[in-house]
């Protein structure tokens, strides 16, 4: 009777295999970190909202992304300043009764890393209602750069 051999690979095949479980790891490991959503630090006073987040890019880069955010979901803001030089964007916007100001700051912080502050005033409007605005805003900045935001209180 002849004795079963176990199957063998000779060195070609085991490196192809060894490519293939380490390339398979490094695809599922890329997934999970992109699907890590960024974390939004949120800080309120009596009449304003403030969110502060660091993103990956460069800061001129997301600072276009956070005008074209802003302007997409607001067109009828009064822009007051728009320096492009310091990355900073003010705006303002009338609701009847209802006052907002809206201010977003770019700084790039580390390599590819940028910092964005971003906060609302808001005059004739309950607090609550101000918070949800604010909220709003950043997360069609967040759809803008493609980014998932959780907002840490």
């Amino acid at each position: 009777m002849r004795k079963k051999e176990l199957f063998r690979m000779n060195g070609l095949g085991t490196r192809v295999l060894s490519i293939s479980v380490v390339a398979v790891f490094i695809a599922s490991l890329a997934a999970c970190v992109a699907a890590i959503p960024v974390a939004v630090k949120m800080y309120k006073d009596a009449d304003t909202v403030k969110l502060t987040m660091q993103v990956t890019g460069k800061a001129p880069d997301i600072y276009a992304a956070m005008v074209k955010s802003q302007m997409k979901k607001s067109p009828h803001t009064e822009v007051i300043k728009d320096d492009r030089e310091n990355l900073e964007f003010e705006g303002k916007k009338a609701e009847g009764e209802v006052k907002f100001w809206g201010h977003w700051k770019a700084k790039q912080i580390e390599g590819n890393k940028t910092e964005v502050k971003f906060s609302l005033r808001g005059e004739g409007i309950e607090e609550e209602a101000l918070e949800k605005r604010a909220l709003a805003g950043i997360h069609a900045f967040c759809a803008e750069i493609g980014e998932q935001c959780q907002i840490e209180k």
